[in-house]
C-alpha cells in the first residue's frame, strides 16, 4: 500500500511545474501565484483537492517546501527545469500516471497545505490580478 501512495498523479506534475516555473531566486510562491501559473500552464484552474493532494506528495518527496509566505521549489525540483513543455517534461522526470478524461476529480477533506478559505481567497486574488492586467493591456491596445 505504501508503494501506491508514493506514485505521482498527472496533476502532481502540473503543480510541480507551476512551482518550478514560478520560482524567482529565493522568493517564495504565494498560493494565488501558484494557481495563476498552473492556469497559464494548463489553461485550467487547479482545484483545492488537486493542490492539497499534490502538495502532500511533493512535500513528502522533497520537491516542494512549505514556508510562511507560501511554497518554495527545492534544488531537487529546480533541477527538473529543462527546455520544452513544462508539465510534460516534469511528468516524465517524476514518472506520473497519464491524464485520463475518465478519472474522477481528486477530493479530500484534508487541509494540511491548502484550507478551503485560503483557496477561495487565493482564487479571488488571482481573478482580480488577472482582470487588472487584462484591462491594462487592453488599454494599451486602444492607445
Amino acid at each position: 500500500m505504501a508503494e501506491h501512495m508514493s506514485e505521482f498523479e498527472w496533476y502532481d506534475a502540473w503543480i510541480l511545474a507551476a512551482v518550478v516555473y514560478a520560482s524567482e531566486g529565493d522568493a517564495p510562491i504565494s498560493l494565488w501565484r501558484l494557481i495563476a501559473i498552473a492556469d497559464a500552464l494548463n489553461k485550467a484552474i487547479v482545484s483545492r483537492g488537486e493542490l492539497e493532494l499534490a502538495l502532500g506528495r511533493l512535500v513528502g518527496a522533497d520537491y516542494v517546501r512549505v514556508v510562511a509566505e507560501g511554497f518554495e521549489a527545492t534544488p531537487k525540483s529546480l533541477a527538473l527545469k529543462v527546455p520544452g513543455p513544462p508539465v510534460e517534461s516534469i511528468a516524465k522526470a517524476i514518472g506520473t500516471r497519464e491524464w485520463s478524461a475518465q478519472a474522477e476529480m481528486p477530493r479530500t477533506t484534508g487541509a494540511t497545505y491548502v484550507t478551503g478559505e485560503a483557496y477561495e481567497k487565493a482564487v479571488k486574488k488571482y481573478h482580480k490580478q488577472f482582470w487588472k492586467e487584462y484591462r491594462n493591456l487592453a488599454g494599451k491596445d486602444d492607445a
